[in-house]
Order: C-alpha cells, then sequence, then structure tokens
C-alpha cells in the first residue's frame, strides 16, 4: 500500500474521531443542562399555585397545565439519562456507544412524529411568540423529525464511525452482545413505561376499548398497565419468548383500546374526563375530532408491533422449563415494588 493510500485511509478516520468527540463535548453539555433546569423547573408549580404571580383557579393535580409542566421535567430529566452516558461515550469513544446511539435514533423514528407535535403544541400553549415564528418552529420540528436521525443512522453505520468506535479494543459487554432490533424494542418499552405515568397528572385518564375511566379506577388501570409492561420489558431484554408473545398481545390491545376509544368516545369526552379549569376548558372548548387523537397516539404502537413481528428470530425458542432463579428474583422485585407504589 503505498503512502498516499495510507494517507487517505487514515485523514478521514481521524477526522470523524474527531467529530464524534466533539459531539460527545455537545452531548454532555446539553445533558448536564437538562439536569440542571429539571430540578429549577419546579419552582414554576410555586408560581401557579395559589398566591404565586401566575395562579388561576383550579390548577392543580389533574388539570391540563399541571401535568403540562410534569411533562416538560420528565423531558428534562429523560433527556439527561440520555445524553450524558452518550455524550461521556463519545468522548472516550467507547464500543458501546455506536450501537446504542442507533438504537436511540432507530426509537426517535417510531417516536418522534408524535414527540415533536407535542413539543410544537406545548410552544404553542406555553408561549405567545411574535408573528411568523410558528413557521420557524414547524421547520425545526420537521428537522428534528425526520431529517436530523435518518442522517445521524446513516453516519453512525458508516465504516469509518464503527471502526472509530472500535478502535478502543476491550471485551464487548451486555449492549455489544445483545442485538441491535432488541436494544430498540427494550427501549421503546421503557419509553412507553414512562409515558404512561403522565396519565396520573391528567386524573388517570385511560381509555377502555371505546370509552374513558378517570379518578381511582384509571389510576389502577394505569398501575396494571405499568406493571405489566415492565415484566415484559425485563422478558424482552432477556429475549425470553414468552416475553415476545406477550409484547404482541399487550400492544395490540393498547392500540385497539385507544383507537375504540377516541372514535367512539372522541376528544371531548377524553377532555371531560379530566380536572379541567374554567380557563383550560374554554382554550379547549372545541377539541379536534378522535381520529386527531389515534394519529397522535397510535402510530407508535403500530410501529412497536411491527418492530415487535421483526425480532422475534432474537428471542429464545420457548422450553417448558421452570423460571430460572434470576427470572424469579427480578419478577419479585418488580412486584415489591409495584405494591410499595400502591401503598
Amino acid at each position: 500500500m503505498s503512502a498516499s493510500t495510507l494517507h487517505g485511509d487514515v485523514q478521514p478516520y481521524s477526522m470523524r474521531k474527531r467529530l464524534l468527540q466533539m459531539l460527545g463535548a455537545v452531548f454532555f453539555a446539553l445533558g448536564l443542562y437538562a439536569a440542571i433546569l429539571g430540578p429549577l423547573e419546579f419552582v414554576t408549580f410555586y408560581f401557579y399555585s395559589p398566591g404565586g404571580r401566575w395562579h388561576y383557579e383550579g390548577f392543580g393535580f389533574g388539570s391540563l397545565w399541571f401535568g403540562v409542566l410534569a411533562i416538560q421535567i420528565i423531558g428534562f430529566y429523560l433527556v439527561a439519562a440520555v445524553l450524558i452516558p452518550l455524550g461521556y461515550g463519545h468522548l472516550r469513544l467507547r464500543p458501546w456507544v455506536g450501537k446504542l446511539s442507533l438504537t436511540v435514533l432507530w426509537g426517535w423514528l417510531v417516536l418522534g412524529l408524535p414527540c415533536a407535535l407535542t413539543v410544537f403544541t406545548i410552544f404553542v400553549l406555553s408561549k405567545e411568540p411574535p408573528e411568523g415564528t410558528y413557521p420557524v418552529i414547524a421547520g425545526a420540528c420537521l428537522l428534528m423529525y425526520p431529517v436530523l436521525p435518518v442522517l445521524m443512522i446513516r453516519i453512525y453505520r458508516s465504516p469509518t464511525t464503527r471502526a472509530a468506535f472500535q478502535q478502543t479494543g476491550g471485551e464487548g459487554g451486555w449492549i455489544e452482545r445483545t442485538p441491535q432490533p432488541i436494544l430498540v424494542l427494550g427501549g421503546l418499552m421503557v419509553f412507553f413505561i414512562l409515558a404512561l405515568h403522565v396519565l396520573f397528572f391528567l386524573n388517570g385518564v385511560f381509555p377502555v376499548f371505546g370509552g374513558f375511566v378517570s379518578g381511582m379506577k384509571g389510576i389502577f388501570l394505569t398501575d396494571l398497565a405499568i406493571f405489566l409492561l415492565a415484566v415484559l420489558t425485563y422478558g424482552v431484554f432477556s429475549r425470553r419468548m414468552w416475553a415476545w408473545w406477550g409484547a404482541i398481545v399487550y400492544f395490540a390491545l393498547l392500540a385497539l383500546s385507544y383507537t375504540l376509544s377516541f372514535l367512539m368516545g372522541g376528544g371531548r369526552n377524553f377532555i371531560d374526563q379530566m380536572r379541567l379549569s374554567g380557563w383550560e376548558l374554554k382554550i379547549l372548548e372545541d377539541p379536534p375530532h378522535g381520529i386527531w387523537f389515534v394519529l397522535l397516539f397510535v402510530p407508535p404502537m403500530i410501529a412497536t408491533l411491527v418492530l415487535i413481528a421483526f425480532s422475534r428470530r432474537h428471542f429464545h425458542p420457548f422450553e417448558l422449563r421452570a423460571l430460572s432463579l434470576s427470572d424469579v428474583y427480578m419478577l419479585l422485585l418488580i412486584v415489591a415494588l409495584w405494591a410499595l407504589f400502591l401503598t
């Protein structure tokens, strides 16, 4: 091999390493910023409480704006939990970070559209932007989905990027040994667990095959849905065939329940189940048709079902045998944590 050829191979490789480390510094800084901003955001609850400068009658647990603030705080913590490890891995060029980055990006392709619409909706509800800024925000959301994740997936799957992460060597860890579809599926299920917690802040509104329940009944059903999904998530990461079948049934029923509830009950019924104040009811006095809620919530569930079907070959064949000791310990831990939460 000539010196010129060798130089031509090494130069883009070295440049890619520097770019990845620069990207890691950005990720790490943004993750720290989100980690700091999350606790600070709790101050806004004080401003909207009685005696606060922005208080309005009816603000509290179950109101719309209380839920919006809670979603924002959860979002900050989620961003910090994702970006800080990714930033560290990029800075140190760890072998696992390439696969973890692809996991996040594929998950973003599944969840990105409703998340981008949610970000846009929260911006519209929480701000009073000058005229002409809505197209800018819409363009930013379009860049977030799907342009940016598709572009980043191509970069992370390139041979140069893979070589940059693998040059540190070392034994492969759990992330590297786990198939990519399993990581994506498990990550999506963890996200759905967090997303179901949002229902607690909206008076526990839960869809039940054509209608909605709220209050204690809705909270109990949400608890049950979270518990079942936590068990299935453990089974998916362990690549158990019973978890594959359970995930198929779970997401099929959840998608069907959301679809029937919004099409038959409508957006009005969904909003009426929440404890909204007069000011919030005025904002939502003309809610969109139920089909729009279906388009917002159901596509990620259907995409997850497709991913479950695609990942079947990565699950261990079903065996009629007793659960392993680690399975028993994990299930007991999940039951104990769930019981503690209910009390």
